[in-house]
């Protein structure tokens, strides 16, 4: 457990970066060492095969080349190169791992989810405090949240997407969300977050064509959903969660629109045939052109002459 939880520390050890006045110390040579296993908690054999084990699981496509040159100093049994597979996975997990972590934050920042920036916020201040203090199951903790909301998040996102997409019928939207599903379904972290991140500009571009189509609908419910929509997306830069709400109104204010319409066609229908003059003889015949006589003219009688 106690391997797994340095793995876990130092797999994330860019983003306490942010956390600590110098940012450089989540990078020299004192923390490598300790993670090669220089400070006694495992051997570097033990920490690569973990480290590989974590990576491939999670993030797959994450750092291909570093994880083919450490499998090959695994399979060579050199200490020395062993040790410097470690610190070139370390290294390279602090740039890429920080991107994805920034990427999630801009995402929780731009949809809304508010306990998803708090949860990335939380483990960069936990960071910190488990790498001087060992409190590594406050780590683990916080890790955990990080992946449970923003799994809930992204899900969140293609979901309403895939309500919107049907009425919005945009091909890049399509396949945005497409491409999304995928990411979700595959698991890969290196992938969901920015896959849902993607979305957003085809969503603008099709909702921006959505609009275009309503402008001369003549109803108020309608046109006043449309203001909101077209005030964001006059922003400069449009408040995503806002505007997806304000898509919502205006996707409901439209399809009432048309169940208006619909409804008032067949009233009209009904009235014509309620109206539709119905003549018939003495004889109780029905008559469609009738001459000069005598005849019940929609129950009643009436003398054509």
């Amino acid at each position: 457990m106690k391997k797994f939880l340095s793995l876990l520390l130092f797999a994330f050890v860019a983003v306490s970066a942010s956390a600590v006045q110098n940012s450089n110390r989540a990078t020299d040579e004192s923390t490598l060492r300790y993670a090669a296993g220089e400070a006694g908690q495992s051997s570097t054999r033990e920490l690569l095969e973990s480290f590989i084990e974590l990576l491939e699981k999670y993030a797959p496509d994450l750092l291909k080349e570093e994880i083919a040159a450490a499998k090959e100093a695994l399979a060579n049994n050199d200490e020395q190169a062993m040790q410097n597979a470690l610190k070139n996975l370390i290294t390279a997990s602090i740039t890429k791992v920080s991107t994805i972590l920034a990427e999630a934050k801009t995402f929780a920042d731009n949809y809304g989810y508010t306990e998803l920036a708090r949860a990335i916020d939380e483990l960069q201040r936990t960071i910190p405090i488990a790498v001087f203090t060992g409190n590594y199951d406050s780590l683990v903790a916080a890790l955990q949240k990080v992946a449970e909301e923003g799994g809930l998040a992204a899900q969140d996102v293609v979901n309403k997407m895939c309500i919107y997409a049907e009425t919005l019928d945009n091909e890049e939207l399509n396949a945005a969300i497409a491409n999304a599903k995928t990411a979700l379904e595959s698991g890969n972290l290196s992938e969901i977050i920015p896959a849902i991140n993607a979305i957003g500009e085809p969503f603008i571009a099709a909702t921006k064509e959505f609009i275009a189509k309503l402008q001369n609908i003549d109803d108020a419910d309608v046109q006043a959903a449309l203001a909101e929509v077209t005030a964001l997306l006059n922003a400069e830069n449009p408040n995503i969660p806002n505007l997806v709400e304000a898509v919502g109104k205006l996707i409901t204010a439209y399809k009432a629109y048309l169940d208006k319409q619909a409804q008032a066609g067949i009233n009209t229908i009904a009235t014509e045939k309620l109206t539709k003059t119905v003549i018939f003889n003495l004889k109780g015949q029905r008559v469609e052109n009738a001459t000069k006589g005598l005849y019940i003219v929609n129950g009643k009688k009436v003398v054509l002459k």
